[in-house]
């Protein structure tokens, strides 16, 4: 349970970066204005996706830990 759970992280961490930048740009060019500035909407995409990357990190250390302690 503990590889799917991190495999889960692994998979999460290359798709939510994949499917909301291109969202991101889409919903700039369709519904704001043309100087809207939404940098900050990025740097918090950004913030997300290091927390992420830890936390992904942490969940391989603990199954793979885990995994060690069985044998």
């Amino acid at each position: 349970m503990r590889y799917f759970i991190a495999i889960l992280h692994t998979v999460l961490l290359v798709l939510i970066p994949l499917i909301m930048v291109p969202t991101l740009q889409w919903y700039e060019c369709t519904f704001l204005e043309p100087n809207t500035n939404i940098w900050g909407v990025y740097v918090l995409l950004i913030l997300i996706s290091l927390g992420m990357f830890i936390m992904t990190i942490i969940r391989w250390g603990v199954a793979l830990q885990n995994d060690k302690d069985l044998l």
